[in-house]
């Protein structure tokens, strides 16, 4: 025979952490009907806007047969007032070529205009050849003259002797 140990009771423990949330359990039956209601009071308001015209009914059977119609005599009344204007017609056909009109008379001078702007200079031409050298003047004979110098204009625009 074995001797069985007997455990000690302890006092319980601290409570351990919730567990996870479970799974949805079955649906519930269907729960019983309730009390009906009772008769709601008359609203309070304005009347509300009028409704679209309804469909249009079927043609009703044929009346009875009217009473029987006077005597007439035919007459002639005023005339009516006149109608409208009718839409265009189509277009014709092109008509013949007319004939050649006369010539018209010439028209009057218009009045003369304001002077244009000045132009623009033209290009500077080309040198010309040099003329044969002249005869020597009247006074050249009696006068003794000093020798003529050869004036030269420089990159100022001064003249200035070159002799």
């Amino acid at each position: 025979m074995t001797k069985q140990i007997r455990c000690a009771v302890c006092p319980p423990g601290m409570p351990g952490r919730p567990g996870m949330r479970g799974s949805p359990g079955p649906r519930g039956p269907d729960g019983t009907h309730g009390v009906p209601g009772r008769d709601g009071s008359e609203g309070e308001g304005a009347e509300g806007p009028q409704g679209d015209e309804g469909e249009r009914g079927s043609i009703g059977a044929p009346g009875p047969a009217g009473p029987q119609g006077e005597e007439f005599r035919r007459g002639r009344g005023m005339p009516g007032p006149a109608g409208g204007m009718g839409p265009p017609g189509d277009i014709g056909p092109e008509g013949e070529q007319g004939d050649q009109g006369d010539e018209g008379r010439p028209g009057f001078n218009g009045v003369q205009g304001f002077p244009g702007e000045p132009g623009q200079d033209g290009e500077t031409g080309v040198p010309g050849v040099a003329g044969p050298a002249g005869a020597p003047g009247a006074d050249g004979g009696y006068c003794p003259c000093p020798p003529k110098a050869k004036v030269v204009e420089d990159e100022r625009g001064a003249y200035q002797d070159a002799a």
